[in-house]
């Protein structure tokens, strides 16, 4: 099995560090209510509610269809 990753921008902080994440390990993602600009993404790897990023959840859906596995 290849492991696919994708790389989303950490929208906790101002410094947007960027963020490698397993696609396999997604379980879900959103437009957070609180600011619409950011997206809630569930995954595996976060014990809290997911992470906050900047890419939208159709950027997000790009990014996993252009994906490749290593």
């Amino acid at each position: 099995m290849n492991i696919r990753f994708i790389e989303v921008t950490n929208a906790y902080t101002l410094n947007r560090d960027k963020m490698m994440l397993s696609v396999n390990g997604i379980t879900g993602f959103f437009p957070n209510e609180k600011n619409p600009k950011k997206t809630i993404l569930k995954h595996i790897s976060h014990n809290n509610g997911g992470y906050e990023v900047w890419e939208t959840p159709q950027e997000i859906l790009k990014l996993i269809a252009q994906s490749k596995g290593i």
